[in-house]
């Protein structure tokens, strides 16, 4: 049952993998032994635990595996909508695929909480019975005390070798999230175990929920291969400065700043902006500078952080002069024409990309990346220290049958056009009413009241008004006439320049050792599969080759974000997906019908590697 040896042996292993976890458990033995008792009642047993009584352990463990379908939630919907085969697209949506199928399918598991612990073990050392294709688990249990009880009951190394598996153990939340993002990307059948039901697991749930929706908004392979291209014209810019790591300025904390995006609301907003542009710090989110400059109001610092090629086309018909008046607050992956167009570029956004460059051991910085440049904008300017904001323009959405953004935003009419058609999401309105949004859009606005939340726990006094007449965003105040009255002008040019001061001139370049293991590793193997793909006439053998592509993307390091992290790679999952669930004649169908498809796809991702080295 409880063996002090499985809790040695576990100890060891924690040292190993999780040396953080172990120090919190070695830190608290003493206080949980004091507080734990063990009942024994035949062959099972009952846990009294701060006075709370866990009975029959063992039983609930054998109704827990008895009732699994019950226990288990899966993920299920096939990720790729559009620039994806009809054909395909419609045989998956009526796919329908029952439950007990997507459970034999799952390759990574999601365990929510520990108790009653055995049946973890029994459903794993099981797993040719439950969970056939299981290649990932993790465990997360956020009560020390029942992760005591469970390295006590169950011992995970020699579970996960047994089970050949790879097992996590995580009780840390943001642990979680980075492994449920990973899951996501790269596999196509993920399930959830929930072992008890509490508020907490219950949070979970529904946060896992939102994360896989996040998910399911990949960015176009186009702009995965255009964010290498970008990082190499970026590093010879001239005008170009380095965020590496934060020490907050303490003016900042007190400093009001203002975020501006491009909603329709921010044409009405501008006389306001007008009015208290000397009294606070204006960042203008990419698509809301030129309303701005064609207004007479210069923003102090722009922002960029989408990898689209032509994204000068929204500074179409500025003056050179008028731009070169504000800083750029750019991703590394972005543009270098864009950024050029600025007075300076400050480089703020790294994403994995950082670990090709030679700076990368001192890059300190870690921005949150999200749907839109406004999470990113967020992360950045909390981090820097401010906490009073007011948000003009950040719609998320729009009120509007005929418009989505600011009339200066470019092409506005016919891109509007497009995207209201997508605008499908209802949302409450930030001054009352209804406002309709995108899916990007949406995410997006998820994204930020997470942010916010987060920002508020390390910050009790963040204040943010929202006076845009969009989307009502969680954690914001509707903005009010009283709270601009407060408002106070401020030595400007004293703070642009400490913030400026944040970032440093570098000689930057990608490291040769990262162009070797590209070459020798990465290139080898996508030429291996494409060549076995083309050859093989055993649709076993097919889809083997997918998986063990799946699975290979996995462990490659920061090359599983910066080359598989894409559209490319979705469609690869959901072919994937959709060739496990069909029957024999199908699968034949597809592969016969397909081949040539898949193949061009996984050559897109093998791009990308290439562009690395060119």
């Amino acid at each position: 049952m409880l063996d002090k040896k499985v809790l040695l042996n576990n100890l060891i292993t924690l040292k190993k993998v999780n040396s953080k976890l172990l120090d919190i458990l070695v830190k608290n033995i003493d206080r949980i032994e004091e507080n734990l008792e063990i009942l024994l009642k035949g062959d099972d047993f009952d846990v009294v635990l701060n006075s709370t009584r866990l009975e029959n352990i063992k039983q609930k463990a054998r109704n827990k595996v008895e009732n699994l379908e019950k226990a288990v939630g899966v993920i299920w919907t096939h990720t790729m909508k559009i620039n994806y085969p009809q054909e395909l697209i419609d045989l998956a949506d009526n796919l329908n695929p029952p439950k007990d199928k997507l459970i034999k399918n799952t390759e990574a598991l999601i365990i929510m909480g520990t108790i009653p612990f055995f049946h973890i073990e029994y459903l794993l050392k099981n797993k040719e019975k439950y969970f056939p294709s299981l290649k990932q688990v993790i465990i997360y249990e956020p009560r020390i005390e029942l992760i005591y009880l469970f390295m006590l009951s169950v011992d995970i190394d020699k579970l996960a070798k047994e089970a050949k598996i790879n097992l996590t153990f995580s009780y840390n939340k943001e642990t979680l999230v980075q492994h449920m993002l990973l899951y996501f990307t790269i596999f196509s059948f993920v399930s959830y175990l929930k072992s008890y039901e509490d508020a907490h697991i219950k949070e979970i749930e529904q946060e896992m929920i939102k994360l896989y929706e996040m998910k399911t908004v990949t960015i176009p392979y186009e702009h995965a291969l255009l964010r290498v291209k970008h990082l190499k014209d970026m590093i010879k810019l001239p005008e170009i400065r380095y965020l590496l790591g934060i020490k907050s300025p303490r003016e900042l904390k007190n400093t009001p700043v203002v975020i501006v995006g491009s909603g329709p609301s921010l044409d009405d907003s501008i006389e306001t902006l007008k009015k208290i542009k000397d009294r606070v710090i204006i960042v203008a989110l990419t698509t809301a500078v030129k309303t701005l400059i064609e207004n007479g109001i210069t923003p102090d610092f722009a922002t960029i952080a989408d990898a689209q090629e032509n994204m000068v086309r929204f500074l179409e018909g500025l003056k050179d002069e008028d731009l070169k008046k504000a800083y750029i607050f750019s991703a590394i992956f972005t543009e270098a024409e864009f950024t050029e167009k600025f007075k300076e570029g400050l480089i703020f956004n790294y994403g994995q990309l950082k670990h090709l460059l030679n700076i990368r051991d001192r890059i300190k910085v870690n921005i949150e990346s999200g749907a839109t440049v406004l999470n990113t904008t967020f992360s950045l300017l909390t981090q820097m220290g401010f906490s009073r904001f007011y948000l003009f323009g950040v719609d998320l959405g729009t009120k509007y049958k005929d418009k989505l953004h600011t009339y200066g935003y470019t092409g506005r009419s016919e891109v509007d056009k497009r995207l209201l058609e997508e605008a499908k999401i209802e949302l409450e309105g930030n001054y009352g009413g209804i406002v309709i949004t995108r899916q990007d859009y949406y995410v997006s606005k998820i994204v930020f009241e997470e942010q916010i939340k987060k920002a508020r726990q390390k910050n009790k006094k963040l204040k943010i008004y929202n006076f845009s007449d969009g989307a009502r965003i969680e954690g914001t105040e509707a903005g009010t006439e009283e709270a601009l009255k407060a408002l106070k002008k401020i030595d400007k040019k004293s703070i642009i320049k400490k913030i400026r001061g944040l970032f440093k001139k570098e000689d930057v370049y990608i490291l040769e050792s990262e162009k070797s293991y590209v070459k020798k590793e990465i290139l080898p193997y996508f030429d291996s599969l494409i060549k076995s793909l083309s050859e093989t006439s055993d649709t076993a053998e097919f889809i083997r080759l997918l998986e063990g592509f799946e699975l290979w993307s996995i462990y490659r390091k920061h090359y599983s974000d910066i080359i598989f992290n894409n559209e490319a790679f979705a469609k690869i999952q959901t072919t994937l997906k959709i060739l496990k669930l069909v029957d024999e004649e199908k699968k034949k169908y597809i592969i016969s019908n397909y081949r040539d498809y898949i193949l061009e796809v996984i050559r897109q991702m093998r791009l990308i590697a290439q562009e690395i080295i060119s």
